[in-house]
C-alpha cells in the first residue's frame, strides 16, 4: 500500500497513519514496523508502503495528488530580478499571479511555460517532468512563438486540436459563441483587433484540455460582456482538474481563486 508524502492519507481506506505510520489494516497488529520508507522524487520526497495490505491493494494513481512546482527558482534578466531561491507549489485550480505593471508576471508565466529558462532552479511536476504537451500558453507579446499570427484562427485551432489530444470542439464552439467570434475565426490574424486576437487565444488555452493553462493579462482589449463572460468561464475552473493560472494586477471582482500569490511577496 502506498501512502503520499504530503499527508495525502490512506489510499487502501483502512484509515492507515502515515505521520505516526500506524497500520489499522484488518487483522494487523498495529505497529510503525509494518510501514516501509521509498524514496521518490515528489510526493513530499518519500512515500510509504504498508506492508500490511500491499498484497491486496493495487497502487494509487498519484497523478491525483500531483502538484506544479518551482524550487529554488532564480528569474530575472540583467539587473533585475524577480525571486531568488523560491519553492513554491500549486495544486489543481484556479490560481492568481497578482502584481502591477513591471511586477514579473510575465516572466514567471514564461519560465512555467518553458519559454524562458531560470538562472537557477527548476519547474515541473512534483512526479515527473513538465512535457510541452502538458502546457498551454500564448505569450501575448509574442504570439507568433506558439504560430497564433499565422493564416486564420480556424486554421490555428485545428492546428491547437491535433496538438492537445484533450481539446474540447464543444468547448471552443461555445466561447467563440459566447465571445461572438464567428465572424472572426475565419479572418487573417492581423486583421483582428488585441481584443478579439486575445479572446481567441483565451478559448483555445479553456478548449485545450492541458493539464496548465497559463494566460497573461485576460482583460486587456476586453470590452465589460467579454469581461463577464470570461470571468463565468475562469469560475468554473475553481478547484477543478486542471491548473489554471491568471496573470493580472487585480483579483478580476472576487472570483474564486483557489489561491492568490503577490508577485511582491516573493524572496529578493
Amino acid at each position: 500500500m502506498v501512502f503520499g508524502g504530503g499527508g495525502d492519507g490512506c489510499y487502501c481506506g483502512a484509515g492507515c497513519c502515515l505521520f505516526s505510520r500506524m497500520c489499522r489494516c484488518p487483522g494487523a497488529v498495529p505497529a510503525p514496523q509494518h510501514f516501509q520508507a521509498d524514496p521518490v522524487v515528489g510526493c513530499g520526497g518519500s512515500r510509504f508502503f504498508c506492508l500490511c495490505c500491499s498484497s491486496m491493494t493495487s497502487p494509487p494513481d498519484f497523478a491525483r495528488f500531483r502538484q506544479l512546482q518551482v524550487q529554488a527558482l532564480q528569474l530575472g534578466h540583467g539587473a533585475w530580478q524577480l525571486c531568488r531561491e523560491w519553492s513554491h507549489a500549486w495544486k489543481p485550480g484556479l490560481h492568481l499571479l497578482r502584481g502591477g505593471d513591471g511586477a514579473g508576471k510575465s516572466s514567471l508565466l514564461r519560465a512555467l511555460a518553458g519559454a524562458q529558462p531560470p538562472r537557477t532552479g527548476t519547474v515541473g511536476w512534483s512526479d515527473r517532468a513538465l512535457m510541452p504537451g502538458d502546457v498551454f500558453w500564448v505569450d501575448p507579446r509574442f504570439p507568433e512563438q506558439q504560430g497564433a499570427t499565422t493564416g486564420t484562427p480556424l486554421q490555428w485551432a485545428a492546428q491547437q486540436a491535433r496538438a492537445y489530444p484533450r481539446w474540447n470542439a464543444a468547448q471552443w464552439q461555445a466561447h467563440i459563441a459566447q465571445w461572438q467570434l464567428q465572424a472572426d475565426v475565419a479572418k487573417p490574424w492581423h486583421a483582428l483587433s488585441t481584443g478579439t486576437a486575445r479572446k481567441l487565444w483565451m478559448a483555445a488555452a479553456l478548449s485545450s484540455g492541458a493539464d496548465l493553462v497559463l494566460i497573461d493579462e485576460p482583460v486587456a482589449g476586453l470590452d465589460r460582456p467579454s469581461i463577464a463572460y470570461l470571468r463565468q468561464a475562469l469560475a468554473q475552473r475553481a478547484q477543478g482538474a486542471q491548473w489554471v493560472l491568471v496573470a493580472h494586477f487585480d483579483d478580476l471582482q472576487g472570483l474564486p481563486w483557489d489561491s492568490v500569490l503577490d508577485l511582491e511577496d516573493l524572496p529578493q
